[in-house]
């Protein structure tokens, strides 16, 4: 869970990575969705680069988010 109260620190990596998992998905699945190859999606997830704001848009509308929500949870 990614909360204060449990005291994980939260990344977009690990944010990633953590629902892509508990979906049941696989990087290639993701990379789909983004447009991007599977190996992007693993730099994303090993914080080695960053995603744009095109692809965190399209990410968060693929798991029903709000990307305002995911960047203000980001910035903490």
């Amino acid at each position: 869970m990614f909360d204060a109260e449990n005291n994980l620190e939260f990344t977009i990596a690990t944010w990633l990575k953590h629902h892509r998992k508990s979906n049941d998905l696989l990087q290639k699945d993701i990379a789909k969705v983004l447009n991007v190859s599977h190996q992007s999606i693993n730099k994303y997830e090993h914080s080695i680069c960053r995603m744009s704001a095109n692809s965190l848009l399209k990410l968060a509308n693929h798991y029903g988010w709000s990307l305002n929500g995911l960047i203000k949870t980001e910035r903490k």
